[in-house]
């Protein structure tokens, strides 16, 4: 099976962010894109891989939950 390839405008609202803020994310490097000509291209692995590490773990990850009006 082939790998689904994003665009920045759909990985902005998958992330609820900015599409400036994905373009810094991949500058910087914390979301691997890959560059096309003019665009960029996000990789499905690499945007899983993004949510996976920036998840809210650890001993108070259930107080953020909860001030949030959310259950984990």
């Amino acid at each position: 099976m082939e790998e689904r390839f994003y665009t920045v405008k759909e990985v902005a609202k998958i992330l609820n962010i900015s599409p400036y803020t994905v373009y810094f994310l991949v500058k910087i490097g914390d979301l691997k894109g890959i560059r096309i000509g003019w665009v960029i291209r996000v990789p499905e692995s690499a945007l899983k891989r993004y949510i996976e590490n920036n998840r809210i773990i650890g001993p108070h990850s259930q107080l953020v939950w909860e001030s949030l009006g959310k259950k984990k």
